[in-house]
């Protein structure tokens, strides 16, 4: 019983007891010979066809490249009348707050006191409705309010002097409150980085201003 064939993992051992003796044995480690892989096929680039070559018996075998297919663009076509019409992209819609009530003005981002830049009046409030989703920072154009009593309330923090709420951003309603005695020039807001310098034509709130005994913007 010989280990022909046998492919050996680990280490091999040989042994003889005291009695009987014989020839032995010899073994040889023979190397695996694995036969060379086919010639590749040769590409015929005329027709695609594979043919054998009739001395030696090889094939021949073409790929032919898919040619790539482009296609035009497609025109929105108008069901009524068949005229075609160009896309359109839509532009984002940015949240923007409006003049809710009060005498205050509004022009696109930015609000001012009534009045401004002269002095506002005594007894006069106004509200600023803040829809969900702003991102703009307040940029404040001029602050000047009585200092102490006459307040812009932002965020729940109330506003007044020189002191004005600039690079906040604003998450609710904003409100402003005068009361009845010292009267400065106000204020003017914008939301987001606004250039200055447009004439301020007022759009109105549709209701009217609501007296107070302090002036405060919130």
């Amino acid at each position: 019983d010989t280990p022909a064939g046998v492919t050996p993992t680990s280490n091999i051992t040989w042994s003889s007891d005291s009695s009987v003796t014989k020839s032995g044995w010899k073994i040889c480690l023979v190397p695996m010979i694995v036969p060379p892989p086919p010639p590749p096929s040769a590409v015929d680039p005329a027709d695609g066809s594979t043919t054998v070559d009739p001395a030696d018996g090889a094939t021949t075998t073409s790929i032919v490249a898919p040619v790539p297919v482009v296609l035009p663009p497609v025109t929105p076509v108008d069901p009524d009348d068949g005229a075609t019409t160009p896309s359109t992209t839509t532009a984002a819609v940015v949240a923007m707050w409006t003049l809710e009530s009060g005498p205050c003005t509004q022009v696109g981002p930015c609000i001012s006191s009534p009045n401004f830049p002269e002095n506002y009046g005594n007894h006069e409030s106004c509200e600023i409705d803040v829809p969900p989703g702003v991102t703009e920072a307040i940029s404040v154009v001029a602050f000047d309010t009585e200092d102490g009593y006459d307040f812009l309330t932002v965020n729940g923090h109330g506003y007044s002097g020189g002191d004005g709420p600039a690079g906040v951003t604003p998450t609710s309603s904003i409100t402003w409150s005068a009361d009845s005695s010292v009267m400065r020039s106000g204020w003017k807001l914008c939301l987001g980085q606004v250039a200055d310098g447009s004439p301020d034509i007022p759009i109105s709130s549709g209701s009217p201003g609501v007296s107070s005994a302090s002036d405060t913007l919130v």
